[in-house]
């Protein structure tokens, strides 16, 4: 890298003794001149003897200077002549010929030495202390944020978002996105995304990434491909469009850094670079900073064990540069387009670094037994030699395929062509269904609606449910036992879905199914005895209902579900633990968007759902709940699926609420089930009842007990607690009073007559109770509603005259229809009833 100039070979010793006459703290613009200078003629030689001389200046900063030296690499115009000219302005001299430089002092090198060790650590400390104290800031910003919903985070809206991805907002909703370590998954930092995306001050952003798709970085374990993005806008949108994980790396510079740490804790993992195309930058700078960080994370990640490619987005809008903008601007079906098969291309190579040479499959006893009889060969050709002993492409795959054992007679149902097995999903049902490898360990899930591993597969011991990952496995174990390639993904999963639907199950129905009852009854009391509640009939109704409606809607999905149990209490008192204990793996409390198609995939599996915090959702909300809780059957498009199914509902309902007024509309709280929870609650013993309060619950559904209650219990007993938790209109207590005051400008007596006033118009009510004017009115009639809801609550009933106007009236309770009047109260008693002439509890 040197170059031709007219002083001495300029060695590292020179560049050193001329470095030691300038001063370290002469400047930034300086110090990078001066770097570039080096690096021109010693190339990364040089960064220790610059980084030395750049340390020993009076305010070290380490992350400041291994930028500059980076930064330096990339300018090649300033030669090492400049570092010389501007040390012979502060006294440098270069040596005369043969003249050898004095030694330098031992004793001085040793203290430089020791100097900038110690500033070196005093950096690294400072540095820590503060990366410290952002990952614990994160960490609070973060548990104080709540879930982003798409009317909370207008940068979701902004960016044609679907869903929030897990991500949380603040109160101003500013977007949060978590930046988890790739090595750990802890959080050590956040992204703020508002009117500008800004990252914690002093926090790390190296390697610090945000799984989208997966329920966190372990997951990555299992799975087939990982995709890389940079901002998080532009993962969501790739996610949306292909289903598969992806990584926010947060900008270019962190995309390689990511790369290079996921191909060092998951050696093998695909990964595809989804880069951004800054053209507008490559224009105006010369440099396109996106292709060239994803350019370098693909190289990074291209190693013995792992592959890597980039794929950059085309058909741009003018202004566009990334995935997220061409999803805006032509839909996820275009970005899907661009991805997918570069992904599929990826994967097949990848299984073919993977695949070793099948051999022949060992046989026990060590020796093979005679094959099966082939088909007749070809007549001998004329060739000779060498070329005559090899055996022809039939003979060699005869000879490779497994011999016929013992018992495996299927076989012979398996679909050939010329001889060879056909790659068709019917020759997959056939081996999963026989072989014994794949029999009766491959199901289908009907409560998860989904295919599951009951036992190990011969290429892993994990059960669970059937993924991508086993879909590319399995297509290996065919082509090395049965000489049987399967060229689409759509063959193989075709043909694992009729093996599960051949093998159907239903944990928690066969869990149910096999509990006894032990004769003990416990449904009557268990909200008493395990969630601290009163013990009367009220909680033995509601509580013997909602598990014999649990039990129901497995046994009978879709069958008719219209409440829901609602536990109330302090923040602290467990209430949704006990919710877990009782659903066990089939609780969930993540929260969906009710009515969302993703809500009802996402509820595939759940047998009890918690609505958390019920009293801070709006009427919208609310509503959206109790729609919900009715509905019997969902209407499904599953993502890449044909057409749209119904789902007949499996899961019920719960809510949790710290408070005790919550009903914001007094229609429809017939649907909700208060429970108030007055101290700890005994999760040991409900833990241990839990068998036996399914059993009887089964026992009594199969004697033909409802569990529903009749028009009369509910409003004898459940009403009256609906009605306490309803937030009371300030207008009652106002109505009400006036109704009752006998005064002459009260509403008890007719202002001229001085006979009870036994009926009332709504425009009576608004302008004399009230007081409100009438050009004040709303036309939409609300005013009117409440007045309709705050007189049915004092027990008016609405009526239209028969003559007149034939207008509606509120009726005084205790009216008859002859038109007898109410006769006149004492005034003991109204006051008896309004102490102080103040506002009345709850009707």
């Amino acid at each position: 890298m040197a170059h031709q100039h007219d002083y001495p070979e300029a060695t590292p010793e020179l560049i050193e003794q001329a470095l030691s006459h300038i001063s370290p703290d002469c400047g930034h613009n300086e110090r990078a001149r001066l770097a570039m200078a080096i690096y021109s003629e010693l190339g990364e030689r040089g960064k220790d003897i610059w980084m030395d001389w750049a340390g020993s200046r009076s305010k070290l900063d380490l992350a400041e200077d291994r930028s500059t030296w980076r930064s330096a690499r990339a300018v090649t115009r300033v030669r090492i002549g400049t570092l010389f000219g501007v040390a012979k302005d502060n006294g440098f001299r270069f040596p005369e010929a043969g003249e050898r430089a004095a030694p330098p002092d031992p004793a001085k090198l040793a203290a430089d030495r020791a100097r900038k060790e110690a500033e070196r650590l005093r950096a690294e400390a400072e540095y820590r202390e503060r990366a410290d104290r952002a990952a614990r800031d994160a960490r609070e910003l973060w548990s104080d944020a709540q879930p982003a919903t798409l009317e909370g985070a207008p940068y979701l809206t902004r960016k044609g978002l679907a869903h929030a991805h897990g991500a949380r907002m603040l109160r101003d909703g500013t977007l949060l996105v978590p930046m988890l370590s790739i090595a750990d998954g802890v959080l050590l930092n956040v992204q703020r995304i508002g009117a500008e995306k800004r990252f914690l001050p002093g926090g790390r952003k190296s390697e610090l990434a945000y799984l989208l798709g997966l329920a966190g970085l372990d997951q990555l374990n299992h799975a087939s491909v990982v995709l890389l993005a940079e901002g998080f806008a532009t993962a969501a949108s790739v996610h949306e469009a292909t289903g598969l994980p992806v990584l926010v790396c947060f900008d270019a510079g962190n995309l390689v850094k990511i790369a290079a740490a996921v191909r060092q804790r998951w050696p093998a993992l695909p990964i595809v670079v989804c880069a951004d195309d800054d053209r507008q930058t490559a224009e105006r700078a010369g440099k396109n900073p996106g292709r060239e960080g994803a350019m370098a994370a693909v190289r990074a990640a291209c190693t013995e064990t792992g592959l890597a490619v980039m794929v950059l987005p085309t058909d741009l809008p003018e202004t566009g540069t990334d995935f997220n903008d061409l999803h805006q601007a032509v839909g996820l079906d275009h970005v899907e387009a661009l991805i997918m098969p570069v992904v599929t291309d990826l994967l097949d190579e990848a299984a073919e670094i993977a695949a070793p040479s099948l051999p022949a499959p060992a046989i026990e006893g060590g020796e093979m037994p005679p094959a099966a009889p082939a088909e007749p060969e070809s007549p001998p050709s004329s060739a000779s030699g060498e070329d005559a002993k090899k055996p022809s492409p039939k003979k060699r795959k005869a000879a490779s395929k497994p011999a016929r054992r013992e018992g495996e007679e299927w076989e012979d149902q398996l679909i050939t062509r010329k001889g060879e097995l056909v790659d068709c999903r019917e020759n997959i049902f056939l081996i999963l269904s026989h072989h014994p490898d794949f029999c009766g360990r491959i199901a289908f899930d009907e409560f998860a609606y989904r295919l599951t591993k009951l036992e190990p597969m011969p290429w892993g011991p994990d059960l669970g449910e059937w993924t991508q990952n086993d879909d590319f496995s399995l297509g290996l174990w065919l082509a090395k036992n049965f000489g049987l390639i399967i060229k689409g993904e759509g063959t193989l999963a075709a043909g694992v879905a009729m093996v599960g639907m051949a093998n159907k199950r239903h944990p928690v129905r066969d869990w149910l199914q096999s509990l006894q009852w032990d004769g003990t009854e416990r449904l009557g009391h268990w909200l008493h005895e395990c969630l601290s509640t009163r013990d009367d009939t009220y909680h033995t109704m509601v509580g013997t209902w909602f598990l014999m409606g649990m039990v129901q809607r497995v046994l009978v999905p879709g069958c008719q579900m219209d409440h829901m149990i609602i536990l109330e209490g302090k923040q602290g008192r467990r209430k949704s633990s006990a919710l877990r204990v009782l659903a066990g793996e089939s609780f969930a409390d993540t929260p969906l968007k009710i009515g969302d198609k993703d809500a009802v995939l996402n509820l595939a599996g759940v047998w009890l759902y918690e609505v958390a915090e019920l009293d801070s959702f709006n009427k919208a909300e609310v509503t959206a709940v109790k729609q919900y809780v009715t509905s019997r059957v969902d209407r499904v498009r599953e993502p890449y699926a044909r057409r749209a199914v119904d789902r007949p509902r499996s899961c019920v309902l719960a809510g949790t609420t710290n408070q005790d007024e919550y009903f914001k509309d007094p229609t429809g709280a017939r649907r909700f089930w208060p429970i108030r929870i007055r101290r700890d609650l005994d999760l040991d013993k409900l833990a241990e009842w839990r068998p036996q309060l399914f059993a009887e619950a089964m026992h009594r559904l199969a004697a033909g007990e409802r569990y529903y209650p009749t028009r009369e219990e509910a409003e004898q007993y459940i009403e009256p607690e609906q009605r306490a938790r309803e937030i009371e209109d300030p207008w009652m207590t106002r109505v009400h009073v006036w109704l009752d005051d006998e005064s002459e400008t009260g509403g008890y007596y007719h202002a001229n007559t001085r006979q009870v006033q036994h009926a009332y118009t709504s425009l009576e009510l608004l302008t004399r109770a009230l007081n409100v004017q009438i050009d004040k009115i709303d036309s939409g009639r609300q005013m009117a509603s409440r007045i309709g809801v705050i007189m049915h609550r004092l027990g008016w009933a609405k009526k239209r005259d028969a003559a007149g106007d034939r207008g509606y009236r509120y009726i005084r309770p205790g009216y008859t229809p002859s038109g007898t009047p109410i006769a006149p109260r004492p005034r003991e008693s109204v006051q008896a009833s309004n102490p102080g002439g103040l506002g009345v509890g709850r009707v």
